[in-house]
């Protein structure tokens, strides 16, 4: 994957891809952001609506403790398949949009693009 760059002055600096995950490395950074962004609208919905925990929890038919994890942004034990539900919950449809790869130029693993194109209110 080649990394765009910024020069400024005799500097060059390299641009941020908008995934931090992907910037850092991490192996599967497409479904790490994808899981991000998901909990991201949860988290912010929760805080929207005002609800404790304990009522988030018994709205999502969920325990405390993991509406907890969510809120504090722990969510290796959370799926992505998750959160959809969670956000179906709350009244969001999720829309998930496959897009072909990218030409990369690195012989790692290449496991495509997956991201969360869009979350909006479900049609009462």
């Amino acid at each position: 994957m080649s990394v765009k760059t910024k020069k400024i002055g005799a500097m060059i600096f390299d641009l941020p891809s908008g995934n931090s995950y992907a910037d850092a490395g991490l192996p599967e950074a497409q479904f790490l952001k994808a899981r991000s962004d998901l909990a991201i609208r949860l988290v912010s919905e929760i805080k929207r609506r005002k609800l404790t925990q304990a009522a988030t929890a018994k709205v999502l038919g969920i325990a405390q403790p993991r509406v907890s994890e969510i809120m504090n942004a722990r969510l290796a034990k959370v799926s992505i398949e998750a959160l959809m539900l969670y956000l179906n919950k709350l009244g969001f449809d999720v829309d998930i949009t496959p897009k072909p790869r990218r030409a990369r130029h690195s012989a790692s693993r290449q496991c495509g693009r997956t991201g969360v194109a869009g979350l909006h209110r479900a049609a009462a």
